[in-house]
């Protein structure tokens, strides 16, 4: 089936961080490593506060084959209770396959080292495109210390544009930022995330 659309509405808004789902092609067992980045492999979408819904662009789709597995990356934080949630997720799916695949990435850095007590600290991380894509929309993430974020392309020629700046991030209030055309990048691009 062909998804069009994701919702995903948290049981415990003081303790959801956020949630991940993606998919793969096969089952993949209790123990078996792959789990752990399994919701990347075939990424449908991501809540985080201020995110709730995300329709994709219209003629595209990401496709959920039989015989596959749904994961989901749970994140929760504490505040001093116990809780319980019970997040609620619904897939909107096409009636016809759409004219486009859909690939949604995630672009971050693992290994921070932010040193202690510093009040402004950049990171960045980056993702390097394998063939000619077109970016449709960005949504860009941080935790309670991230202060601003931002998207830059940098092109096989060293040539840099800024795609995305959000000054003042903040963590209660994120969604996807749609972009008024998309944009057409040549394989050997690479969106840096800071």
């Amino acid at each position: 089936a062909w998804v069009r659309a994701v919702s995903i509405h948290p049981g415990n808004r003081k303790v959801v961080h956020h949630v991940l789902i993606g998919t793969s092609e096969e089952v993949i067992p209790e123990g078996d490593d792959r789990r752990f980045n399994a919701v990347f492999g075939n990424y449908l979408w991501g809540y985080a506060p201020g995110a709730d819904y995300y329709e994709y662009p219209e003629g595209a789709g990401v496709l959920v084959r039989q015989g596959g597995q749904i994961h989901l990356q749970m994140h929760y934080t504490t505040y001093g209770r116990e809780t319980v949630d019970e997040t609620r997720i619904a897939l909107y799916f096409h009636d016809e396959p759409p004219k486009h695949h859909l690939r949604q990435q995630v672009v971050m850095g693992t290994d921070l080292q932010i040193p202690a007590g510093e009040p402004r600290h950049r990171e960045r991380g980056y993702f390097e495109f394998e063939r000619e894509a077109e970016i449709y929309s960005l949504f860009p993430h941080a935790h309670f210390r991230g202060v601003s974020t931002g998207f830059d392309l940098v092109y096989p020629d060293g040539r840099r544009e800024g795609l995305l700046q959000v000054p003042r991030y903040d963590f209660n209030w994120q969604h996807t930022y749609t972009l008024a055309e998309p944009v057409t990048v040549p394989a050997g691009t690479r969106i840096v995330h800071t």
